[in-house]
């Protein structure tokens, strides 16, 4: 039983000298452990470099997001100055790339 518990390691000494067999199952358990260890080291590296994928993927988007967001408001800072210039909405909208009805609602606001 100390063998298993692993808790009085003088008893276990005693037991090796005494029994080969004792010997050899702790010489499996300690690899036994040793595996149990590498593979749980093994699992929580792949949980981290799949956290951290997810972690960059997802700054990714908010980046693309929020380089999405900066264009379109340069187009419609562009587009009032364009209309204030009393160009026509198509001319706008070729130059923007906006949608006519975005340009129709920048142009009543």
């Amino acid at each position: 039983l100390a063998l298993i518990d692993g808790e009085d390691r003088r008893k276990i000494e005693m037991a090796k000298e005494k029994n080969e067999v004792i010997k050899e199952a702790e010489l499996k358990i300690s690899r036994f452990s040793e595996s149990d260890q590498a593979i749980y080291l093994e699992i929580s590296r792949d949980i981290w470099e799949s956290d951290r994928t997810t972690e960059l993927n997802c700054a990714r988007k908010e980046g693309i997001e929020e380089g999405r967001a900066e264009v379109k408001k340069k187009q419609i800072k562009i587009a009032k100055k364009l209309l204030k210039m009393k160009m026509t909405i198509d001319e706008i909208c070729e130059i923007t790339e906006l949608s006519k009805e975005e340009i129709e609602k920048i142009n009543k606001n």
